[in-house]
């Protein structure tokens, strides 16, 4: 999935994870970029409100252990 400069790898209706925007880009210039998801229960995206409290963001880290967050756990 494409957002301007960004990639983010999508499979289906389960799984979204972070890829380099660039092949050149090293880690520490990806974090730099700020990029940041979260996962929500929105379908619609009139309804995504990104100041919502109850979000979590996540910012890319490769060292970071593959991390599984239910839509039912979810707010």
């Amino acid at each position: 999935m494409d957002c301007g400069d960004i990639q983010l790898a999508w499979y289906g209706l389960t799984t979204l994870t972070f890829a380099t925007a660039r092949a050149s880009e090293t880690e520490e210039e990806t974090i730099k970029r700020g990029i940041k998801i979260s996962p929500t229960k929105w379908t619609d995206i009139k309804e995504v409100n990104v100041l919502d409290k109850r979000l979590t963001w996540y910012a890319y880290d490769s060292k970071r252990e593959r991390r599984v967050v239910p839509v039912d756990s979810l707010y």
